[in-house]
């Protein structure tokens, strides 16, 4: 149950996240010279569908399934965001129960059947700001105090620039970008949590046009422990929010 909880801690960080194909960059395989990060940026947003496509949107929310392979678990998600930077995770598991995380701008707190409530603070609560912003794309430098592309990888039988990512408070991230379509295909984190830091590398496949924006349909992320797919089953944007979603419980 641990080792389960752990991945369920993980997969919560990454549901908030990438028309018409950009203009090739620079640093082909014949040359190995890298883009900008300004170059890589500007090429995600025009991926994605362009910033007047993003700024259209100020709410958000997706319904899906989780699954856990190898242990015949699982589940639904839900999850709900605004901006600026709020957002409300849950997980429902059968047998198991719910797993819930909230961030309201500068606060955050979860509560699962294994741990109870409680607050999120420091690196974690960082972390869970950064990706509570579903319009990523466009304040990837108020995120991050530092971005570098480091490298051209290989990714199975696509090639991706690999970009370092230094948030103000937390561990460095990588962020991986497709070479053709500009698309973000691969995000490896080392997140901090009760149980330790938690590393996971999720890639994100099958990406469709949602409201003049493309976006992931599914997710795969690995831990050291499990894989865990998510798949997105229903995407809707200007929702209105039930604010009671994001007031905390009290204590038992």
């Amino acid at each position: 149950m641990k080792l389960l909880r752990k991945s369920l801690l993980v997969a919560l960080f990454v549901i908030n996240s990438g028309l018409a194909q950009p203009p090739a960059l620079h640093g082909t395989s014949k040359s190995p010279r890298l883009p900008g990060i300004d170059q890589v940026l500007e090429r995600l947003i025009t991926a994605v569908g362009g910033d007047e496509a993003l700024r259209r949107h100020s709410t958000r929310r997706i319904v899906g399934e989780i699954e856990i392979e190898g242990m015949n678990i699982t589940g639904s998600f839900e999850s709900i965001a605004s901006t600026p930077a709020r957002s409300v995770t849950s997980f429902d598991i059968p047998g198991i129960g719910q797993f819930r995380q909230v961030v309201d701008g500068e606060k955050g707190w979860a509560i699962d059947p294994l741990s109870g409530l409680r607050e999120l603070a420091g690196a974690e609560l960082s972390a869970y700001i950064r990706d509570a912003d579903f319009q990523r794309e466009l304040n990837f430098r108020k995120l991050f105090s530092r971005l570098e592309v480091v490298s051209r990888v290989r990714l199975g039988d696509q090639e991706a620039f690999k970009v370092n990512a230094i948030p103000a408070l937390g561990e460095a991230e990588q962020f991986y970008f497709d070479t053709t379509s500009g698309l973000l295909i691969r995000h490896d984190t080392r997140r901090e949590s009760p149980q330790g830091v938690l590393p996971s590398e999720s890639f994100f496949s099958d990406f469709r046009i949602v409201d003049g924006v493309r976006l992931p349909m599914r997710i795969r992320q690995q831990t050291p422990a499990f894989t865990i797919n998510l798949t997105f089953r229903e995407v809707s944007h200007n929702i209105s929010i039930d604010e009671a979603k994001f007031v905390r419980p009290s204590a038992p």
